[in-house]
């Protein structure tokens, strides 16, 4: 009999272990079940995500930044703003085709925004990708935003000579901006599609007519448009 209480003493002595790791895993459980609980609904918060997107750019953490503005933007797909944010962190990390990219974005989202233009355009001078302003110029509508693109227009040749009849033979000048070279023809054809270089002033000595399409095409690509002129020459008899 006095070996059986020895071995129920032995049994009583290990209740109060199992209720400590009893009470420690409920505690680990309830932890867990916490951080879950706080972790999605932080996930699922549009104002965490940004708070802490704008700690990490602060940090300079870009990487991580960029990770919680796109969390952000999972939450407010049409957010503008924190598309601006994430063009700031890919130039700052040196991506700018992944900022073209998102400004393309934004103005595909809205395009009266003259930032995101703005913006592109600078990107795109960066890089010298003149064909990409002059296609990014032809999708614009809108009369505000047009101007942006004022300095990349090309302004049309001027004649050196009135047109009309003279009675003597002449020689007809073509004067262009700074910059930009001139194509002409005086068959009729399309200048643009001739691609004959203004180098010389053009003479008409003899009777007849001189016909002179001309257009001007500046250091961006861009071509004028179109100056056409009819001149003659009638001798006096």
């Amino acid at each position: 009999s006095g070996t059986g209480r020895k071995r129920s003493g032995k049994r009583r002595s290990y209740v109060p272990l199992i209720l400590i790791v009893l009470c420690l895993c409920l505690l680990i459980a309830g932890v867990t079940v916490f951080y879950v609980i706080t972790s999605n609904k932080n996930r699922n918060s549009y104002d965490y995500q940004l708070q802490k997107a704008l700690e990490c750019q602060k940090e300079r953490n870009y990487t991580k930044a960029l990770e919680y503005f796109k969390q952000a933007l999972s939450l407010k797909q049409e957010d503008l703003a924190v598309r601006f944010q994430m063009v700031d962190l890919y130039q700052k990390m040196e991506e700018p085709s992944t900022a073209i990219t998102m400004l393309h974005e934004i103005i595909s989202i809205d395009p009266k925004q003259q930032a995101a233009y703005e913006r592109l355009i600078a990107l795109y001078l960066e890089k010298e990708d003149y064909e990409a302003i002059l296609k990014l110029k032809d999708s614009v509508t809108d009369t505000v935003i047009q101007e942006l693109f004022t300095e990349f227009e090309a302004s049309p040749p001027e004649f050196g000579l009135e047109q009309g009849t003279y009675e003597d033979a002449i020689t007809v000048e073509l004067f262009a901006e700074k910059g930009c070279e001139i194509y002409f023809t005086t068959n009729g054809e399309d200048p643009r599609e001739n691609r004959e270089v203004y180098r010389e002033p053009i003479s008409l000595e003899e009777q007849g007519i001189l016909e002179i399409k001309a257009v001007c095409r500046n250091e961006y690509g861009e071509y004028s448009s179109l100056l056409q002129g009819k001149f003659t020459v009638e001798y006096q008899r």
